[in-house]
């Protein structure tokens, strides 16, 4: 199965390589952008659109990463909660002699 799943990601690698290869020898010709006012030099339009592609894979990585994080940091306060909860029902419990009640 392991040998499968290598294969495919080969497979779809080397496809995505091959069309950005294809693009990039489709899209020699020469470019300048302005943002602003502000020129740039004379650069191939695969470049540009390559580079956008890249900087729009790091911040999306960026916001994925940022919002796992935040995930992360609501689990951990919730496991916290929890603890404390189990400790007061317990102390409860104690306290008022009764059986203690389990939840799997």
């Amino acid at each position: 199965m392991q040998k499968i799943k290598r294969a495919i990601v080969f497979v779809f690698l080397l496809a995505v390589a091959v069309v950005v290869l294809l693009f990039t020898m489709e899209n020699r010709q020469l470019v300048h952008l302005s943002l602003m006012g502000q020129l740039t030099p004379d650069l191939p339009l695969a470049l540009f659109v390559l580079v956008v592609f890249v900087l729009g894979l790091i911040v999306g990585f960026a916001i994925n990463w940022l919002r796992s994080k935040g995930l992360e940091y609501k689990c951990r306060k919730q496991a916290k909660q929890i603890d404390r909860l189990k400790s007061e029902q317990k102390s409860t419990q104690e306290k008022s002699n009764l059986p203690e009640i389990s939840h799997s």
